[in-house]
C-alpha cells in the first residue's frame, strides 16, 4: 500500500516506480487504487485525475499503445501493451484538484511466467545507473 497524501501539500504529479537488477520483459500492468474521497474531491485520498506507465530507456519514455488507463478505486484497472524490456517501470499520477492518490496493489506483468531469481541482498541501483 502506498500514498501521496500529506495533508494540505500533496504533490500534483505523484509518482511510483519499479527496479529490477536486471532487464525484465513486460507487457501489462494492473494497479487497485484507494481511496476515501470521490473522484474529483480536492481533499483527502481521491482517484487520481489520469495516470500513464513510463519506461526506462536512457530517459523516461512513455509506454506505447498501453491503455486504457481506468481511474476508478476498489477494482483492478488493467492495462495492456507491446513487449517492453527494461529495468524500471514507473507510475506516473495527475492527483485530482490537490487531493493525495492511494495505491492498495500494483503489478508488472510479463508475458511468460517464470521463476523470480533470490531477492538480492542490496536494493537494485536507480534506474538512471546501469
Amino acid at each position: 500500500m502506498w500514498s501521496s497524501w500529506r495533508g494540505k501539500d500533496n504533490p500534483a504529479t505523484p509518482w511510483i516506480e519499479y527496479r529490477w537488477a536486471a532487464p525484465v520483459t513486460l507487457n501489462g500492468s494492473r494497479i487497485r487504487f484507494f481511496a476515501d474521497q470521490p473522484a474529483g474531491a480536492g481533499e483527502g485520498v481521491a482517484p487520481p485525475a489520469s495516470w500513464r506507465l513510463e519506461y526506462w530507456d536512457g530517459g523516461w519514455k512513455p509506454v506505447r499503445g498501453a491503455g486504457p488507463y481506468g481511474t476508478s478505486a476498489d477494482k483492478w484497472q488493467t492495462v495492456a501493451f507491446p513487449r517492453v524490456t527494461t529495468r524500471c517501470l514507473r507510475a506516473q499520477f495527475v492527483a485530482s484538484k490537490g487531493a493525495g492518490v492511494g495505491v492498495q496493489e500494483w503489478e508488472a506483468l510479463a508475458p511468460q511466467a517464470t521463476v523470480p531469481p533470490p531477492a538480492p541482498k542490496t536494493a537494485a541501483p536507480p534506474c538512471d545507473r546501469p
